[in-house]
């Protein structure tokens, strides 16, 4: 009852009449005077002025305070994002150069360097390895190499993209020319050389896919002290780069690395980087495309400065290590790891852009929301003026309808609800109490006060059981209570209980049919909501099931599959499919499929990563969902029917396991419920493949205990055999000395020393 504030409304005299006029309510000429609307316009314009004025006014002050607000907070953000920027750099040449030092003082790089020709096989061979192991669990380095004193590689390990190799002696090249031999030749121990970022040169041709490098060098020494050459790596700058634009930040910012000349390292335009090493290039810089902030960055340390170019906020890196470090191989306690780098040239400039399109168009968002927020206060104003003068003229015509209302209100207030609706069955007039309007997402008034207007709104299935609910009401004064789904304006359906009681007039006859409509949607919701829980936990629970009793992938692949295509509250239809990452990487095997066209079976036995929609889920690690056949769908054939599709990735943290795949009818909506749970089957289904592959892994390893204990059995029983063989040696050689005496003194010896030789050819 406490919703009903109409029904409460309705005691006071002065408001009744502004509600039924509020909501719709037209009084005829037999219950009050006509209301114009001159005089309602004229009341509203006098109650307006004044709030209108002072709106404006808040309205003006709110844009400057808002404007500035936006301002500042994006000021903030990028002279914060520029300054974490600074760090990440420096802090990544400080690890290079101390992986550095600790591979110049590796035992295989002293024990090549005692020797008086760096051309020993053995040594090399061994340098190479730790580099080779070095290379592999790094991941950092495109080369790792030493040169002798004349500048010729001696050693040289190359990442290969992931895959290291030693390479051959014929392919070692000199080096003696280029400028970092020279400059990192010329230091002493303990420091280091480093260089300028470029990008990497192969037999002098700029090595494409462009590849950036930063070359750290130090000198190597003998165990005399003497000088033998360097010990050079090529740090592969890409990644850092890639990491200081993938650092994150406001989202609107063209982020910038550029170098003391003022070329950019890292531009939003890639072909204006390494302009310094490409002839056709050379002006292209930050100055040429920006002369009059390039003069402030360059005489400046950091700042940030508004242009008509935009926002530029910047920070100066020196990517050389700084201050004085440990020298673990000379007795003097600190070195400088720089010596021969000038360091004001050796300057990074970090700079973030905020293009002027986007500020004018923060601005302009500004202005719009202003706008926008004075326009709905206008409009309220205006509608609540309205409705304050239209109250006031209605209540002095309130004395004439004021019983009539006040026995529609009383029975009314026997419903509980928002919403009240008084039809008059012999007119065929309908009058809505509350905001019907607001409830069904329409504008005030929009909604029709009609009967018809109602009904074509309420769901088809709906409408036979509300209309014999108004017929047994009509006929036999009962009253009415239904569910029903009635259309929301932005197109879902609300779920409404409708509860009517029948008013008779003098005679008896059913006059009047008047209602209350509560809104149940949120009640329904939760219902179904609750349904599909317990339906999504008896699928995991199966799923579960027989995850524990599958022996092999192939078995888990087919029963797993069986289980989700048998779910019948999913809309995946019966076809789909289990993929593997198997021994080849980036690629998916099909281990399960079901019900797929014999064409599809083929092509798709074998699946790269970033294929197809499955591939394409595999290397993003993402549901991909497609409702029709588009152009991610890259294998077709001829007569393929029209559908959709779900790909599910099976992952085991951050690698892929596999992905689930099922075809849908065409045109299918994606559900959030239906991915949550397929990508919980997928997470079952990476645990128990993770299973096997660990039961697998155990069983192999007991089969190799197995075989060196039976390999040890076997050397146990030789060792022993050779033992017994060596006394029985002894024993004769004991005998023949006792036997020959003196007589055989000299032919003793020859024939012992026979046995002797037997003897340690048996113990070999």
């Amino acid at each position: 009852m406490e919703k009903l504030h109409v029904v409460f409304a309705a005691r006071a005299v002065g408001t009744l009449p502004l509600l039924r006029v509020r909501n719709g309510y037209r009084m005829g000429a037999s219950e009050q005077t006509r209301v114009t609307r001159t005089s309602i316009a004229r009341r509203a314009a006098r109650l307006l002025l004044a709030p209108l004025v002072i709106v404006v006014v808040i309205g003006a002050i709110g844009y400057y305070v808002q404007t500035n607000h936006n301002r500042t907070i994006l000021q903030q953000g990028e002279a914060h994002a520029v300054s974490y920027r600074t760090p990440y750099l420096t802090s990544e040449l400080e690890l290079a150069a101390s992986d550095l030092m600790v591979l110049s003082d590796c035992h295989e790089l002293n024990d090549l360097l005692r020797a008086a020709q760096l051309d020993r096989p053995a040594a090399k061979a061994a340098l190479a390895h730790e580099f080779f192991i070095f290379s592999a669990n790094r991941r950092w380095y495109d080369q790792i190499r030493v040169l002798d004193d004349k500048g010729a590689e001696v050693v040289r390990v190359n990442f290969n993209d992931g895959y290291p190799s030693v390479v051959e002696k014929a392919a070692l090249q000199q080096k003696q020319a280029r400028y970092y031999f020279e400059h990192a030749f010329r230091l002493a121990r303990g420091e280091v050389y480093v260089s300028p970022m470029d990008l990497n040169r192969e037999r002098g041709e700029i090595e494409r896919p462009l590849k950036p490098v930063i070359r750290l060098g130090t000198p190597v020494f003998d165990q005399h002290g003497a000088k033998r050459g360097i010990l050079l790596v090529n740090y592969m700058a890409g990644p850092m780069l890639q990491g200081f634009v993938g650092l994150g930040g406001a989202g609107r910012s063209e982020w910038m690395l550029l170098n003391a000349d003022g070329y950019w390292l890292e531009s939003p335009d890639a072909q204006d980087e390494w302009g310094f090493m490409f002839a056709d290039r050379q002006d292209r810089t930050f100055e040429r495309a920006f002369p009059a902030e390039w003069s402030r960055i360059s005489s400046n340390e950091r700042g940030q400065f508004e242009t008509r170019a935009g926002l530029f906020t910047f920070a100066t890196v020196s990517p050389l290590p700084v201050g004085p470090k440990p020298d673990i191989r000379s007795n003097a306690p600190y070195t400088n790891w720089r010596s021969s780098i000038d360091i004001n040239r050796y300057r990074w400039k970090v700079v973030s852009r905020v293009p002027a399109p986007i500020l004018s168009a923060m601005r302009t968002t500004a202005l719009h929301w202003t706008i926008a927020i004075l326009g709905g206060l206008a409009v309220v104003l205006g509608a609540t003026s309205w409705r304050l003068a239209r109250a006031q003229v209605v209540r002095e015509h309130a004395d004439q309808t004021r019983h009539a209302v006040e026995e529609r209100f009383r029975v009314a207030s026997q419903c509980a609800s928002d919403l009240i609706y008084d039809w008059n069955i012999a007119t065929g007039e309908l009058d809505w109490f509350g905001d019907i309007d607001g409830a069904l997402g329409y504008e005030p008034g929009e909604f029709p006060r009609t009967l018809d207007g109602w009904f074509a709104l309420i769901h088809s299935d709906d409408q036979a059981a509300l209309e014999e609910s108004m017929h047994r009401c009509r006929e036999n004064a009962e009253s009415i209570n239904v569910e029903y789904r009635i259309r929301h304006k932005g197109g879902t359906w609300l779920h409404w209980q409708d509860r009517g009681t029948i008013v008779t007039d003098a005679s008896g006859t059913p006059a009047r049919l008047i209602g209350a409509c509560d809104d149940i949607t949120e009640r329904r919701q939760s219902e179904v909501r609750r349904a599909w829980n317990t339906m999504a936990d008896g699928v995991s629970n199966e799923l579960l099931r027989v995850s524990l009793s599958a022996s092999s992938q192939d078995e888990l692949a087919a029963k797993a599959l069986d289980v989700l295509l048998g779910v019948d509250f999913l809309q995946i239809g019966n076809q789909g499919a289990i993929f593997l990452v198997e021994d080849t990487p980036d690629v998916l095997v099909r281990r399960a499929d079901r019900n797929l066209a014999e064409p599809l079976r083929e092509l798709c036995e074998r699946v790269p990563f970033g294929h197809c929609l499955c591939g394409r889920a595999a290397s993003s690690g993402d549901v991909q969902f497609a409702s029709c056949v588009d152009e991610r769908h890259d294998t077709c054939f001829d007569r393929m029917t029209e559908h959709g599709h779900y790909s599910v990735p099976i992952m085991a943290g951050s690698r892929v396991l596999g992905v689930l795949t099922f075809h849908l009818p065409e045109g299918s909506e994606q559900r959030q419920r239906e991915a949550d749970l397929l990508k919980n089957a997928a997470d079952i289904i990476s645990g128990a493949l993770q299973r096997l592959a660990a039961e697998q892994e155990l069983k192999h390893r007991i089969h190799q205990v197995s075989e060196s204990k039976h390999h040890l059995e076997i050397l146990v029983s030789n060792t022993t055999e050779r033992e017994k063989r060596m006394i029985e040696l002894k024993q004769e050689v004991n005998d023949l000395l006792q036997e020959a005496g003196h007589e055989l003194r000299y032919e003793a010896p020859r024939e012992v020393a026979a046995l002797t030789a037997s003897t340690e050819a048996v113990r070999a």
